[in-house]
């Protein structure tokens, strides 16, 4: 806030500030026009300007996951499933992305719960209670199911975070990936959603974080994901997933 204040007494104008971030990296980012870069680069305090990339999400593909199937010649899942227990109960994945239709099947919270009472009736203790701060978060989310503990906008603000604006559907196909319930809820019962959809998560039992940095604005800039990723660490996520388009990892140039 003092460099800030310092900066606007320098321009003679306040900043258009989006993002204060103090846990990746002390930075602002802010709307300015490109003339002033070199001035606020050149004051004492200030370290480096950099300039923001964005990205944009991947247009919609039509296909056909059959994921329960060929996960396990890939990554060993239904190993870890079956062999070792392992289904994720208790973790949370944030998905750092365009979204998630949150009235997929494959999140329905009723099936996912009726497959942490299985992992419950085990003896294993399961904690689904996940404290959103008053303060120190970037985005003010909110609870939308036990599956679904945590959802905030950060490219729109506010907590709609489905796709019905200009983002693709790429948000759900991730968290679908990382997550999809084991159970499918049909009528009154629950059946195996990897005999039925042949889809299934690879962590089914995990909660999931859903941070959405593409919509009605356009894609995400770099400070975007920063603060989605920041809140993650807040929020005690095991795992955070960003598919942001590039084909190299890191800086990317034209």
């Amino acid at each position: 806030e003092t460099m800030q204040a310092k900066i606007e007494n320098e321009l003679g104008h306040s900043l258009t500030v989006k993002w204060n971030l103090t846990l990746l990296t002390n930075a602002i980012s802010v709307e300015i026009p490109y003339k002033d870069v070199a001035m606020i680069r050149g004051m004492e305090g200030v370290k480096k300007v950099e300039l923001e990339n964005q990205y944009e999400a991947p247009e919609p593909v039509d296909a056909n996951p059959n994921t329960a199937n060929t996960s396990e010649n890939m990554v060993g899942a239904t190993n870890a499933w079956y062999q070792l227990g392992y289904t994720g109960a208790g973790s949370r994945v944030a998905i750092i992305d365009t979204g998630l239709d949150t009235d997929h099947q494959s999140v329905n919270n009723d099936a996912f719960l009726h497959a942490i009472e299985e992992v419950r009736a085990e003896g294993k203790t399961v904690d689904l209670t996940l404290n959103i701060p008053s303060s120190g978060l970037n985005g003010a989310g909110v609870k939308i199911s036990d599956k679904i503990p945590f959802a905030y906008n950060y490219i729109d603000g506010g907590t709609r975070v489905n796709h019905q604006d200009s983002a693709s559907n790429h948000g759900s196909h991730v968290a679908g990936i990382a997550a999809a319930n084991r159970y499918i809820k049909s009528g009154s019962n629950y059946v195996d959603a990897a005999e039925t959809v042949k889809a299934v998560g690879m962590a089914p039992d995990a909660q999931i974080l859903v941070m959405k940095v593409f919509g009605t604005n356009g894609g995400a800039y770099d400070s975007d994901y920063f603060a989605a990723l920041e809140d993650a660490i807040v929020l005690g996520a095991d795992a955070a997933n960003l598919s942001l388009g590039s084909a190299s990892p890191g800086w990317a140039y034209d």
